[in-house]
This record gives structure tokens, sequence and C-alpha cells, in this order.
């Protein structure tokens, strides 16, 4: 008598065919990376993220450890998903995004190989399997590394290098005093205090000046990580703003240009204890360079403009400088205005500038310059120009480009100081035809920075008097 015999039943790895793993593991991949590099600009993202990382792994396998494994990966995922939604904290967005990736990479690799386990080579698919083990290690040792270091510090750290921004106690250049070709005295690297690096200013002044001027000190941008009082800001248009600032010469001030200190190594309050230094320096120094210390202004473009413009916040408002720890060194009367450049207004949304490439760098220095959770943190709600200006500040010049750059909270700005009927001037080009990018203020070669600079004339001479 012949046995019957059943056929083995075809061992089943998923719940999805081969084709449909990878590409839902390629999606899962994709949709981690681009959370963790566009996820204010796209906020959208983290949840699909999460659900694509979670159905990947529900639908992995049936039975057994591995099952369960999953299941409860998947439930990590969603509790992790469902809280950030509920309460914003970086960790939880970044481990989203980190495992979506790390978890679509195991599952692509693994499909791979079991889709050509029965082709490939004894020798080959042994490689194959060495390096699709390898490879979640990996990806586990850069989430482990990027959420030690917050994302913060490292990243900070690799961009200032790259754009060589130093933390240093000596001045870049040999300190020098010479006469411009167009008359201007320059007095340059001039150290202004010890207490933190890169404390050196540069002063333009006029040749031939017979009494003190009103004065312009300048504070350049970079993302709070990198720029320089010479050659400006990474992140603006044109060319470096040596031009800028002999023009004001020209146009009859004075102007000083500072250094602070880098973020990550040197965060928040240190550049605008440095400003504090700088001014204070210029004020006991101010006959030396021809300064009258009754008629300052300050002022500077992007990241600069926020320090310049809660500067003006300390000097004007005892209560909010006691609030902070950071105190006055001048007189609120000798404080004739504010020019605020391109300029961060609110640093809770320093990465809402609308270009995913920009708010991805200016991510990077907002949570070098105020912690991991600068979006909520109350430090940089305290640093915000809009939130704390009351009727003592300064008069303002406010200007901003129309593309990539912090135009809304320009516009949010300008709408309160109307409001207040607070002094103060707009130039906005949300109308104009061409493209204004983040920091045209400062390049004299455009139309529309040529108009920047005249208005800001015409406003700085309406203040001096």
């Amino acid at each position: 008598m012949n046995a019957t015999t059943t056929p083995p039943t075809p061992r089943t790895d998923g719940l999805l065919p081969g084709w449909a793993r990878v590409a839902a593991a390629a999606l899962a991949v994709i949709a981690g990376l681009l959370t963790l590099l566009l996820f204010n600009s796209w906020p959208w993202l983290t949840p699909i993220a999460a659900g694509l990382a979670i159905f990947v792994l529900v639908t992995a396998r049936r039975r057994g450890l591995a099952a369960r494994a999953c299941w409860a990966g998947a439930g990590v995922l969603l509790i992790a998903a469902i809280f950030i939604q509920v309460h914003y904290w970086y960790p939880t967005l970044a481990f989203l995004g980190i495992a979506s990736a790390a978890v679509g990479l195991v599952a692509l690799v693994a499909a791979i190989i079991r889709m050509f386990r029965r082709t490939l080579p004894r020798r080959r698919l042994a490689w194959v399997r060495l390096v699709g083990a390898g490879l979640p290690v990996l990806a586990l040792t850069v989430g482990v590394v990027i959420l030690g270091s917050y994302a913060v510090v490292a990243p900070a750290s690799l961009l200032a290098s790259a754009t060589g921004a130093v933390n240093s106690s000596q001045p870049l250049q040999t300190p020098s005093q010479k006469t411009l070709s167009d008359g201007t005295r320059y007095f340059g690297d001039v150290q202004y205090a010890n207490q933190y690096p890169n404390s050196f200013l540069d002063v333009y002044s006029a040749g031939d000046a017979t009494e003190p001027r009103p004065t312009y000190v300048f504070v350049h941008g970079g993302g709070y990580i990198a720029g320089d009082k010479i050659t400006g800001d990474i992140y603006a248009s044109g060319e470096a703003p040596f031009a800028y600032y002999t023009a004001f010469v020209q146009a009859g001030f004075n102007v000083v240009s500072i250094n602070y200190a880098f973020a990550a190594e040197y965060p928040y309050p240190t550049q605008l204890v440095q400003m504090g230094q700088a001014v204070g320096y210029v004020i006991d120094h101010a006959a030396e360079y021809g300064i009258d210390p009754t008629r300052l202004f300050v002022g500077g473009s992007s990241a600069g403009g926020q320090i310049a413009g809660q500067f003006a916040l300390v000097q004007t408002d005892q209560a909010y400088a006691a609030r902070i720890g950071v105190p006055a060194v001048m007189p609120a009367a000798s404080l004739r205005g504010v020019v605020l450049g391109s300029s961060l207004l609110e640093p809770q949304r320093f990465d809402e500038s609308g270009s995913p490439t920009i708010d991805w760098l200016w991510n990077i220095g907002g949570r070098a310059e105020w912690g991991i959770d600068y979006e909520t943190s109350e430090t940089a709600a305290l640093a915000s120009i809009l939130a704390n200006v009351t009727d003592a500040y300064p008069p303002v010049f406010l200007t901003d480009g129309n593309i990539a750059s912090f135009s809304e909270q320009a516009i949010r700005f300008d709408h309160l100081l109307t409001a207040a009927h607070h002094d103060h001037v707009t130039l906005l080009w949300m109308d104009h035809p061409s493209p204004v990018p983040h920091g045209y203020e400062v390049d004299l070669a455009t139309p529309e920075g040529e108009t920047a600079f005249r208005k800001t004339i015409a406003f700085l001479r309406s203040h001096s008097e």
C-alpha cells in the first residue's frame, strides 16, 4: 500500500510579495531621512515615516519570536508618533526619523536577500548577509551618535569648520591702523574684552572729522555658528560688507563691526554679553575714534540683527534686563535707534524661512544657540524681540527680502509696531517682481540693496539730531 504524502507548505517570510517589501522598506528609509532634514518645512513627514516603518514591521513575519519583536517595535513607534503629536520634544522626533530609516534599511536588506538567496552563489550570498548584518549595526551606531549629540554639537561644529569659523583668543589678522583709499580711517581687530574668544572689533571713521560723529554698531550674521565682521554672513547674498561700512562713513557716520564667539561651544547668552562688552568699550574709548557716545545706533543682519535687537531691549527695559540676567551698559537715551536687516525676530521660529535647505542649516544654529528644544524653549522665547518689545524700545528701521528669510516675522513685527504707534520705518519687498534674498541689505551692488542703504541713512540722520 502506497502512503500518500502531503507536499510541503511553501515558506512565507512575510505578508507581502518581495517587490512590495522592497518598495515599502525603501519608502520608510527615504521618509525617515527626510523627517530629520525637513520636519519643520514638511511636518506631515513625521507621521508618514512612522506609519511606513510600522507597516513594514507588522507585515514582516507571521509567527515566532521575530514576529513578536516586530510587533513590539511597531508599538514603540506608534507610542512615539502619538506622543510627538501631543507634546513636541525634539529627541522623540529624531528617534522617529532614525528608527524609521533604520527599520526600513534592515527590511530592505532582508527583502533583497530573500529575493535572491536561491539565485546567488553561496559565497556571494554570505557576503550579502554579512553586509546585511552590518548595515543595521551601522544605522544603530549613527542613530546613537546623532541622539547622543542631540543633533547639535557635531553638525554645528562640522558646519563651522567647513566655513572656517573658529573660536580663538587671537585675532584672525594682525591688528592694524590705516587710511583707506576713500579717506576712511580703519582700525582693525581691536580687542574689546578677554572673557570670551573672538572679542575683536573694527572701527571705520572719517579721517577728516573735526568733531565726534554718530556711530552705527553692526553685528554680522551666520546662524550663531559662523560669519565674520569683514566677510559677513555665509547665508547672505552678495559681496562682503566692507563697502557697506565705508559707505556709512561717507554718509557721515562711524561704523563699529564686531565679532563674537560661536555656538555650540559658546551658546546663548554669550553673544549678547559680548555685544554689551563691545559697546562698553566703544563708549569708554569714544574719544580715540571720534565717536559721540550719546548718539549710538545698533543693528545687524540675520542672527546679528537678533543680537543687536535684544541688546536694545536690555538697554531700554530694566525689568527685562533683570529677568534675563544681562545688565545694561549705556543710558537708554544714548541709543538712538535699531536697524534690523533680514533679522531673526522670533528665535522659536528660527527655521521657518520657507526654504528647506536654509531651514535645515538654521535648525542646526538654533539648537546650537538655545538648546535641543529651542522651538519650545523659554530661553528662546525670552530672546524674542517681537514678544518682548515695549514702548521704551528705540525707533526701528526694519527691512527684509522676499525669499528664504524672516519676511513673515518682519511683517508681524511691522504690524505690532504700527498698532502701538511706535516710531519705525519698514522696507519690505513681498510684492517685488524679482527675488530679494536674505541679507540683501548689505549688498550695495544691487538696486534693492542701494535703496535699503539710502533709507537706512535717512533713518539714522532723522534720529541723530
